[in-house]
């Protein structure tokens, strides 16, 4: 396999959970380490299709319901706020219909990484049915991250994104590859 190793590539699901804020900051200083494109995916599905057509319009009272726009909005919003600023080139932010376990298993593929967000307790087993389809199913390896990572620092943004510049990670520095 003749594989390009300056085009990695790492997937990191995302919706409205700590673990996953805590699974994109990993994500942000794992893609920074790696010097690899990041590829943000939210998965959503149009409630109003997955609901039997018999169905009252009041049951979907209590879905809360969210259009694409909506999820788009929110992903930039997190992101922004995991990054401290506007998203770098080497960031991509994606919003794709379908269930959550499939879209992230199909953005997953040639992909080097697929990092998730799952329950805040680790020894507890406490990944959900997305994250452990995703264990079972990706073409490629899988983090989980627990929710409790959330509080770890993030470095500026410029060293983040890997310019040149040291970045701090676990107290050591570290070079970028472009410096």
């Amino acid at each position: 396999m003749d594989r390009d190793l300056s085009e990695q590539r790492i997937v990191a699901g995302m919706h409205r959970s700590a673990a996953s804020l805590a699974a994109l900051r990993w994500a942000v200083r794992e893609a920074s380490l790696r010097d690899a494109r990041l590829d943000v995916v939210h998965a959503w599905e149009d409630r109003a299709k997955i609901m039997a057509p018999y169905a009252a319009y009041a049951a979907l009272a209590g879905y809360d319901i969210e259009d694409r726009d909506e999820a788009a909005a929110e992903l930039r919003e997190a992101a922004w706020a995991v990054l401290g600023g506007p998203l770098p080139d080497t960031v991509t932010l994606k919003v794709v219909e379908g269930p959550a376990a499939r879209v992230l298993i199909e953005q997953a593929t040639g992909a080097d990484l697929l990092v998730l967000g799952g329950g805040s307790d680790p020894g507890r087993g406490s990944a959900g049915a997305v994250a452990q389809a995703c264990l079972r199913h990706a073409p490629c390896p899988v983090t989980v991250v627990c929710g409790d990572v959330a509080a770890q620092p993030l470095p500026p943004l410029s060293r983040a994104v890997g310019h040149g510049r040291p970045v701090r990670t676990h107290g050591r520095p570290v070079r970028t590859p472009s410096g």
